[in-house]
């Protein structure tokens, strides 16, 4: 499909909606699995510092949930673009078919 210059290719922008759901997919799993370990398993000798990895740890287990949302967001987002293009298309071989008739 071309308009203007611009050239899309449905087939290729399938295989990238499919590859970032892929992307999502795989960040939707890490964040799943992501375990911060608690201030206590650092003993008291390492307290201060316990709490202080285990709040950053939070703030990546947050950060890989996000990325998991944005990437599904984005996946989405090209499946209806494809969706858009398509019915684009459509319309315009439509209108061209009504001509010839």
């Amino acid at each position: 499909m071309s308009a203007g210059g611009f050239r899309l290719d449905p087939d290729e922008l399938a295989v990238l909606a499919a590859a970032t759901d892929d992307l999502a997919e795989a960040a939707r799993t890490a964040a799943g699995r992501a375990q911060p370990i608690t201030p206590d398993a650092y003993g008291y000798v390492g307290a201060g510092f316990g709490t202080l990895a285990y709040l950053a740890s939070m703030d990546g287990a947050g950060a890989i949930d996000e990325l998991a949302a944005a990437t599904a967001r984005a996946a989405a987002t090209l499946r209806a673009e494809l969706a858009g293009y398509a019915e684009a298309e459509r319309s315009a071989t439509a209108a061209f078919d009504g001509l010839a008739r």
